[in-house]
């Protein structure tokens, strides 16, 4: 197996959820623990965990925005009005949301102001959509930290007029709960504020890019977080420059560059230990022993499984948790020390 070059042209992973927790597998393979070793005997590639989904806490956000041309156009028709709410600077609003429902808010801004709105989720996982004066999408974000944590929406207007927010529950059989919604900074836009609108389109594009299933979409996605990272980094921004330096190791995870895999998870391991951050630790730990597994070194990738488990077993993440354990389960199977597996 190549580690090298350009990114893989058949990808080792594809993603799936399983217990609230997105993981990567080969066509064919889960990590249902019943199922995992013989599985895993034809298709032998670890679990690997994206942050996405994970509902541990955190400062860290993603924004998730149109790159091609205009976004979709949402019907913002005149009935609809009266259910929209005005958001003022300096009043928040905190709401209670159900399945099959979404909230409106409105504020109007002038060409050239900047603007950043924050859903604060506050036990509701809701997903928060900027809209144009004409009903486009402008930027949707939807963060990894599942119902906690903060939905950043920012953006320099490059119109004057009406602006919307549109929140609402990523699907049906997410849990009702609540989150707040307030203006952080409604202002002409400073350089810092340019820098940052700038940093948080070129990962919105690079995570809409990311999601796409061509090659051609997977490089772009990387050159874009490469472009991000300095600026993050340069605005202290650990949180995002650590997404950068986590979903690109991802992709390159994902497409068999190994070797960059651990590279970029290397980074955003040491900004995750900076922030404080057990859940997204734990998670990279995986990752790494993961990496180190399809290297053929199943000792290096026991130890850092290890460190994963440890931190999984101080945390509520029971289906992450369990991954790591499947990994560890699949490593013993492959030593020809099936007792260990099933322990």
């Amino acid at each position: 197996m190549s580690v090298k070059g350009a990114v893989h042209p058949f990808p080792l992973c594809a993603e799936h959820s399983v217990g609230g927790v997105i993981v990567a597998h080969r066509i064919g393979y889960y990590s249902i623990t019943r199922n995992l070793l013989r599985w895993r005997a034809l298709y032998p590639v670890a679990v690997i965990i994206s942050l996405l989904a994970l509902s541990g806490p955190g400062p860290y956000f993603e924004v998730c925005a149109s790159t091609e041309g205009p976004g979709p156009v949402l019907n913002l028709a005149a009935p609809q009005d009266a259910n929209v709410t005005t958001l003022e600077v300096g009043a928040p609003i905190k709401r209670k949301i159900e399945p099959d429902t979404a909230h409106l808010y409105r504020v109007s801004l002038a060409a050239g102001q900047y603007l950043r709105a924050i859903v604060d989720q506050q036990g509701a996982d809701v997903v928060a959509t900027l809209l144009g004066p004409n009903g486009q999408r402008i930027i949707q974000a939807d963060s990894i930290t599942g119902s906690t944590g903060p939905e950043p929406l920012s953006l320099i207007a490059e119109e004057s007029g009406e602006y919307r927010i549109e929140v609402r529950l990523p699907n049906k059989k997410a849990p009702a709960g609540y989150y707040e919604i307030r203006i952080e900074a409604l202002r002409p836009p400073t350089q810092a504020d340019r820098d940052q609108a700038a940093a948080e389109k070129l990962y919105s594009d690079a995570n809409q890019l990311r999601s796409q299933p061509a090659i051609e979409s997977r490089r772009k996605a990387l050159e874009k977080y490469e472009q991000a990272l300095p600026i993050f980094r340069a605005l202290n921004d650990s949180a995002s420059e650590r997404a950068c330096f986590f979903l690109a190791g991802f992709i390159y995870h994902s497409s068999g560059q190994l070797q960059k895999a651990l590279e970029y998870y290397g980074q955003a391991l040491a900004l995750s230990k900076k922030l404080g951050d057990k859940a997204r630790e734990a998670v990279l730990l995986n990752n790494i022993g993961g990496v180190y597994d399809i290297l053929g070194e199943p000792h290096k990738a026991l130890e850092y499984y290890g460190q994963a488990l440890a931190l999984w077993s101080t945390l509520n993440e029971r289906g992450a948790k369990a991954d790591t354990l499947n990994n560890i389960g699949v490593i013993y199977y492959n030593l020809s020390e099936p007792q260990k597996a099933l322990d």
